[in-house]
């Protein structure tokens, strides 16, 4: 795709701007929040599970990450996000969307033009005159889903030459209107061989969502012992109130009490606002 000059470029920005859909920049932002409350080392655990470095590793594979309310699943995907980006750099096309944070109001053609835009945006940039042409004519106009969804594919498709690898990931499948996950999903597996389509997919257990992944290798999400003990630390360790109550450093054997009596209580959940950042965005271990 040839560059343009510095007026067109400018033009092609605002094309971008005012023609994407809400949901583009709303995904951004998740991603970001999400990546923001976590501190190094979160994940470590399903980063070295088998299943995840095998599913890395094959394209045109699918991993499913199940979970209880609470325990995790986003900030999980916010996790896989940053490691795929880092794993493989520019050898890679990534795109993403937090379902759990814009599910039911979605329509099908503003997510397949949300995906689209992530992976030209990722490989060419806004400036680049084909990718404003592109999402002008192809996905932001009042084409049908099924003309847009096609020529979504053909993106895919072409992608395989600047890209060893196409990642999508998807969180809170179970979030989005039944009508767009029972269409576009299975359209997606049905494509992956062909176009070497790795995709990754959380959703709540007990949805009836894992039937879509009936095929696919699956690894809960969960919050383990380490992850909320760690995450209970740092909430004392941080909180001058909390620390003055149990006598300036802390009592040690009243601070393990505490740590303890909760960790029984967690079964496995932790919060997932991220302003209030959950045991699973804290140091993890396998």
């Amino acid at each position: 795709m040839l560059r343009l000059t510095h007026d067109k470029e400018q033009k092609a920005l605002d094309i971008m701007r005012r023609l994407l859909p809400a949901c583009y920049n709303e995904n951004l932002k998740a991603q970001a929040e999400y990546a923001q409350y976590r501190l190094p080392g979160s994940g470590t655990w399903f980063l070295a599970s088998g299943e995840y470095r095998d599913w890395s590793r094959c394209p045109g594979a699918t991993l499913f990450a199940p979970g209880i309310p609470g325990s995790g699943k986003s900030t999980m995907t916010s996790i896989v996000i940053d490691h795929l980006r880092s794993q493989f750099g520019a050898d890679a096309s990534i795109a993403w969307f937090y379902f759990s944070r814009l599910g039911l109001s979605l329509t099908e053609g503003d997510l397949i033009a949300t995906l689209a835009a992530m992976l030209l945006n990722s490989t060419y940039g806004w400036s680049d005159q084909g990718v404003a042409s592109f999402m002008e004519e192809q996905m932001l106009g009042e084409r049908s889903n099924r003309a847009k969804f096609d020529s979504f594919i053909s993106l895919l498709g072409g992608l395989g030459a600047p890209h060893s690898r196409i990642f999508l990931l998807f969180d809170g499948v179970d979030e989005a209107p039944e009508d767009v996950r029972g269409r576009l999903i299975p359209r997606l597996q049905d494509l992956q061989d062909s176009l070497n389509l790795t995709i990754f997919a959380t959703a709540r257990l007990g949805t009836g969502v894992s039937e879509l992944f009936s095929r696919s290798t699956s690894l809960e999400v969960r919050a383990t012992t380490e992850d909320i003990s760690a995450y209970l630390r740092s909430a004392i360790d941080s909180d001058r109130r909390l620390r003055r109550l149990l006598g300036g450093e802390g009592d040690e054997e009243m601070r393990e009490k505490i740590i303890s009596s909760t960790i029984q209580k967690c079964h496995g959940m932790c919060a997932q606002n991220p302003s209030s950042p959950s045991p699973c965005t804290l140091s993890t271990s396998s």
